[in-house]
């Protein structure tokens, strides 16, 4: 992750980098990225932690099945798949 963002990329892929490592090592992560993100660099931020999701982007898309299925403004998209996921869960009860 250092050596990747410390050649300031045009366009930044980021892939679970969050779920690995230390407390350490995230939170220097988390405010790499976020430097990147002031810089107006294109971020693709791929993860399954939502909370994380939010905080750092403006738009998600929602895959399913490598489909997408929801496409838009990351907070509306995030609070729409937690609906849909709570349903499940309460329709398996």
């Amino acid at each position: 992750f250092s050596v990747a963002t410390a050649v300031s990329p045009d366009v930044l892929l980021v892939d679970e980098v969050l779920s690995t490592g230390d407390a350490s090592f995230r939170d220097k992560a988390r405010a790499r990225i976020l430097s990147l993100m002031k810089k107006a660099r294109a971020v693709v931020y791929v993860t399954h932690d939502l909370d994380s999701a939010a905080s750092f982007c403006t738009r998600a898309i929602e895959l399913d099945g490598g489909r997408i299925v929801a496409d838009g403004p990351a907070k509306s998209v995030i609070a729409a798949y937690q609906a849909k996921m709570a349903k499940r869960a309460n329709a398996a009860r």
